[in-house]
């Protein structure tokens, strides 16, 4: 007795032409990458922007727990994602130039203990830090 595959039952897929594709760069891509052949040196970090103790940085918390932040000098700054109205506990992208000397990761109190080659605040570059307890931005770590 034959039985029809599924493969046979499967309605064709419609062909697409590259003419019917939107290849359209997006915006950010257009803004930030002026030259294909030599691309920024940048990093993306994602939290939340609040206001620092110096009027020239703003701090972005890595989480809403306000324990750790970054102070960022706003000149080293490309692009950074409004908030989103519908979403407030979503963090935002924040695009900085990697052109940085020194990222500094503050954190205020100790929350808990990270458990061994887990970070409490993963990154997608990895950056080597130590965590500074205490709000003194003279303190930090280089990266």
């Amino acid at each position: 007795m034959d039985h029809p595959s599924v493969k046979d039952k499967a309605e064709p897929q419609p062909t697409m032409h590259h003419e019917d594709v939107d290849l359209t760069p997006h915006p950010l891509v257009a803004r930030l990458l002026a030259d294909p052949a030599s691309p920024p040196d940048t990093i993306v970090l994602n939290g939340y922007l609040g206001a620092s103790q110096t009027e020239t940085f703003v701090r972005l918390y890595l989480e809403l727990d306000f324990r750790a932040f970054i102070d960022i000098p706003r000149m080293d700054i490309v692009y950074a994602e409004p908030s989103d109205p519908s979403n407030l506990a979503k963090p935002s992208k924040i695009v900085v130039h990697a052109k940085l000397d020194q990222l500094s990761i503050h954190q205020n109190r100790l929350s808990s203990i990270p458990v061994p080659g887990k970070s409490p605040y993963p990154l997608k570059h990895p950056i080597n830090f130590k965590v500074f307890r205490g709000a003194d931005s003279s303190h930090g770590a280089s990266c």
